[in-house]
């Protein structure tokens, strides 16, 4: 079902993207593959950290990227649940602007969370999405990788 969102211009349709819940609802109601997040299993708790523009993040590396980002005026929609060939998946930032790659924080190491992001990789490979990978070690760097 993504590769229906390659061939619509999302950068027209999200000139002003933001992690803003009216812009997600603004989505919503265009392409209904985005599930708001009061809707998620209590996932509202574990956003412990606030980025520059206002909004929570679950990790202080997130919490970079997201300052990053919006530094940089990079248009992205955080931590949405999306349906990619059939199945639900949360991406860390989708970038709309930048032909919306898949920006993904591993930002830990055991070995269910692995799985699991190993997972998530094959399904957006496996949808033909561009996805770059996010380690701890990379955020010192982080404002030489995003520019």
């Amino acid at each position: 079902m993504i590769k229906s969102f390659k061939k619509m211009n999302l950068l027209q349709t999200f000139k002003d993207v933001t992690n803003s819940v009216s812009k997600r609802e603004e989505f919503n109601k265009r392409f209904c593959h985005f599930v708001p997040k009061p809707s998620w299993r209590g996932i509202e708790k574990n956003l412990k950290f606030m980025t520059m523009a206002g909004h929570g993040v679950q990790s202080e590396g997130e919490r970079i990227i997201a300052d990053r980002l919006y530094e940089c005026e990079i248009d992205y929609i955080y931590d949405s649940l999306i349906e990619v060939n059939g199945e639900w998946i949360r991406p860390d930032f989708i970038l709309p602007g930048l032909n919306d790659l898949i920006l993904e924080y591993k930002g830990m190491d055991d070995p269910e969370y692995n799985e699991k992001f190993e997972r998530k990789l094959q399904i957006l490979a496996d949808a033909g999405m561009k996805v770059m990978v996010l380690r701890p070690r990379d955020l010192e760097r982080v404002k030489e990788i995003i520019v």
